[in-house]
């Protein structure tokens, strides 16, 4: 016998979104500039997309969302302008990061404890692997790493290779 699902829409808290503050998240992204610009040239459409429908939605705790993007044309001073500007000009509780640069402004962001949530597939670099308040949205680097090792030694295997994107 087949199952059925039941879907249940989201209702929006009473007064959602009126009365209570906007919530600024912040967005750094490599969007004009780089191999990943070219990625990355959908994340305002997409993150922006996110916040109408959590706002449709009745917003984070009956709170709206405002996205704050940034570009930082994969450069260090731009980015570390950007996250500066974020956090003290924009007052943003958390930055969404689609930078292939986020080591050069990751310092600051740590010390004024905002959190980073990745907009990539897999976190990379070392940010993502030592930095606290840098969240993955799924695994990291060494993750994969770990489980492409584990998956060969399951399978009997000692030695392996792999294919991966030298642009980025």
């Amino acid at each position: 016998a087949a199952t059925a699902l039941a879907v249940v829409p989201f209702a929006a808290p009473a007064g959602a979104a009126s009365g209570k503050s906007t919530i600024n998240v912040g967005v750094i992204a490599d969007i004009s500039a780089g191999p990943t610009g070219q990625a990355s040239q959908d994340v305002p459409n997409t993150v922006n997309a996110w916040a109408r429908w959590t706002n449709a939605h009745g917003g984070i705790n009956g709170h709206r969302v405002k996205i704050i993007i940034k570009d930082d044309a994969v450069d260090s001073a731009k980015a570390q302008a950007a996250a500066q500007t974020l956090i003290q000009s924009d007052h943003v509780i958390a930055i969404m990061d689609a930078s292939s640069i986020n080591s050069s402004w990751a310092s600051y962001v740590q010390g004024a404890n905002v959190p980073v949530i990745s907009l990539d597939e897999s976190a990379s670099g070392d940010t993502y692997e030592v930095n606290p308040d840098f969240f993955a949205n799924g695994t990291t680097v060494l993750g994969i790493l770990y489980g492409h090792v584990a998956m060969a030694k399951a399978a009997g295997g000692t030695v392996f290779g792999g294919i991966y994107c030298t642009e980025v």
